[in-house]
Formats: structure tokens, C-alpha cells, sequence
């Protein structure tokens, strides 16, 4: 026999953790400044209920206990609002607000409990109370309801302990006031809570939509390293800052040695597989903050960031034993070799612009070529 499941309404929404911490910490500022608004309107339905105090009759201890809880209560809520603003822990914010909710309610049950029976300007004050509850500030929609219906149930105690003085309709009126604020202020926060998060979620999807498509634009579709246009994008940006600041660096040309007799001999699918495996073996070699591309069909260039001529020449040399010493297995078994030819230039101050150093560096790879291949060449 199958256990009966009891299902509760998920208040928290569905979002998964990481997501609903990101959007914790995106609306958190946005966060702050309602939750202030609506820190101030309950201190001030509670300041606005001072003058009671010195109508309704009352014992001195009980004037007393009720002054002194009201000031706490507002400079509880001053000092609220100024934490919140210097807050950036959503964890804290619910938490803060939530045990400041229970001295708010703890504050006007005692108000509550204080007016007399026949006091009937209650009821206006108990559904604002509730609205504020429900939608003054935006935090855990579970501790909000908690925080209602602690405050509800207060509301109905007292019109059970004062039932004898009340009149019927006064009692159904009051009731059914706090259960349609209750169940209206729970739907339209619950929807809300929801469509904030839709809204952030579909928000994210667009952000990460662009930029798959920008890495896509400036990416090169088969090895997955910067396209051509990407790279001297950068490129112009490291020559700058190379004028600016004289942080030197170098930029690294590789041309696989005889590509086209590679695809002729084992077909087209194997040449990519080799391009593949050059551009696996380069990136082992190379930092994650240099700019590595796809310039030619079988041509790769490197800007080797704040690298130096002779630094840059180990690394480039590096390279260039790993591709000799390098053997791939063609689909038939046919072992293929290859070797590359590399120039190498330093950023000069005499360098116009991106493509002039490229120039100098196409020019020490193609001396690298005519001196019989398989080496580096310095400019």
C-alpha cells in the first residue's frame, strides 16, 4: 500500500542554488532600498499609535512597558535600515529582517492587546500591519509567512478573549479581513517572488546567449582557439599598452611545414586532426594570459605577454621539438610526421601598429622556411 504524500506549496521558488544565489546578490541593492521603505512604514504605524496611550486608560507600568517598546521598536528599525545599507550578505539580510519581523510583531500584539474592546479603529490598523508584512520587504517569502500568520493568530486571540465584548458582525468582519489580507497577501507575494526570478533567469539566458554568440564571432569554428580578426584585435590592444606602459611582449608565428603534402597524402581529415593536435600541443606550452589564434589555414600566431626576445625563443623552441617529436597514427596506421617553422619578433617601439609586427614576424618564419625548415628564426 502506498504511503499518502502530502505536497506543500513551494514557497522558495524553483531555483536551483548557484542561480538563486546569483540573483540573491543581483536584486540584493534593489533589495535594500524596499525593504527600507517598508522598515519605515511599520515604525511609523507603531509611532502613530502613541497618542493611544494617553487616551486609553492604563496602569503606569503598562504606559511605560508600551513607550519603551515602541522607541526600541523604531530605533531598532533606524539602525536596520542603516546595517541593510552597508550589507552584501543575503543570508544576513533575510535573517536580520526576519528577527526584527518578530520584535515588530511582538511590539503590536502588545499594542494590540492593550486597547480596549470597544476600541473598534483596530481592524484598519491589523490589515495594514499585514500588507507590510507581506509586501513591504522583500526577503524569504517563508519567514514572511510566518511572520503573518504569527501575527494573525495573535489578532484572533484577542477577539477570543474579548469575544464577551464585541458584538458578532465587529468579530466576523475582523476575521474575515485577516483571512483575505492573509490569502491575497500570500498569492500576489508569491507571485511576485516568482516573476522576479522568471524574470532573472530569462534575463541570464539572454546574457548568456551574446555571449556564446561573441565567443562564437571570435572564435575560430574548427580549433576553438581566436579567429583571425579577434587575435589582431588584441593584438593593437598589447601594442598599446606596450606604448603606455613599456611592457614589453612577443608575438610567435607557426606555419606547419609542407601542410598541403600532409592533406594530400592522407586526405583532409587527417591534415585537421594534425592542426588539432598543434594547437593541443602550443597551448601546453603557453600561459593562460597569452593570446593564442588562428590566423591562416595552417598558420598560428602567439602574443607571449610581457615575454621578452629570449624568453620567448625557449618557448618558441620548446614548441618546435614537441611538433618534431610528435606522432600522430592516420585512420589507416599510417604514421604522419610534421614540423613547423616559427619566427619570432619583440614589440618595438618603431612598430605602428599590430600588423607590422606581424610583418617582421611572417618575414623570420619565412627565412625559417628557405633555411631548410624545422627551426626557429629571430627578428
Amino acid at each position: 500500500m502506498k504511503k499518502l504524500a502530502i505536497k506543500w506549496p513551494n514557497l522558495e521558488g524553483r531555483l536551483d542554488v548557484e542561480t538563486e544565489k546569483l540573483y540573491r546578490l543581483y536584486t540584493l541593492r534593489e533589495d535594500h532600498r524596499q525593504a527600507a521603505i517598508g522598515i519605515a512604514l511599520l515604525a511609523l504605524v507603531v509611532a502613530l499609535t502613541i497618542p493611544n496611550d494617553f487616551v486609553f486608560p492604563m496602569e503606569p507600568a503598562h504606559f511605560i512597558l508600551l513607550m519603551t517598546s515602541r522607541a526600541i521598536f523604531i530605533v531598532y528599525s533606524i539602525a536596520l535600515i542603516l546595517y541593510l545599507h552597508r550589507n552584501s550578505d543575503p543570508v544576513k539580510y533575510d535573517n536580520n529582517i526576519f528577527l526584527w519581523g518578530l520584535f515588530g510583531v511582538a511590539v503590536n500584539l502588545l499594542i494590540i492587546f492593550s486597547r480596549p474592546a470597544a476600541y473598534t479603529g483596530h481592524a484598519m490598523a491589523d490589515v495594514v500591519i499585514l500588507i507590510i508584512i507581506y509586501l513591504g520587504a522583500p526577503f524569504r517569502l517563508l519567514y514572511r509567512v510566518i511572520l503573518a500568520l504569527l501575527f494573525t493568530g495573535g489578532c484572533l486571540a484577542y477577539l477570543v478573549v474579548n469575544a464577551p465584548q464585541l458584538t458578532f458582525p465587529w468579530i466576523r468582519v475582523e476575521v474575515l479581513s485577516l483571512v483575505f489580507v492573509n490569502i491575497v497577501g500570500l498569492i500576489i507575494s508569491h507571485h511576485l517572488y516568482s516573476y522576479r526570478r522568471k524574470q532573472f533567469v530569462t534575463q541570464m539566458a539572454e546574457v548568456k546567449a551574446k555571449e556564446e554568440l561573441r565567443l562564437a564571432a571570435s572564435r575560430d569554428s574548427m580549433t576553438g582557439i581566436l579567429n583571425h580578426r579577434t587575435f589582431f584585435e588584441q593584438g593593437e590592444r598589447e601594442l598599446k599598452r606596450f606604448a603606455r606602459y613599456g611592457k614589453v611582449f612577443s608575438l610567435i608565428e607557426i606555419d606547419i611545414d609542407d601542410f598541403k603534402g600532409i592533406n594530400d597524402t592522407h586526405g583532409h581529415v587527417e591534415g585537421d586532426n594534425v592542426l588539432l593536435k598543434l594547437v593541443d600541443m602550443v597551448s601546453s606550452h603557453i600561459r593562460q594570459s597569452d593570446v593564442f589564434g588562428r590566423t591562416g589555414g595552417d598558420e598560428f600566431c602567439i602574443l607571449l605577454i610581457e615575454t621578452n626576445k629570449a624568453d620567448a625563443m625557449d618557448i618558441a623552441e620548446r614548441i618546435r621539438a614537441t611538433c618534431c617529436n610528435c606522432r600522430l597514427n592516420a585512420a589507416t596506421g599510417t604514421p604522419i610526421h610534421f614540423t613547423v617553422s616559427v619566427g619570432l619578433v619583440e614589440s618595438s617601439k618603431d612598430d605602428a601598429g599590430i600588423g607590422q609586427m606581424y610583418s617582421r614576424a611572417d618575414a623570420a618564419m619565412y627565412r625559417a622556411k628557405r633555411e631548410g625548415h624545422n627551426r626557429v628564426c629571430a627578428d
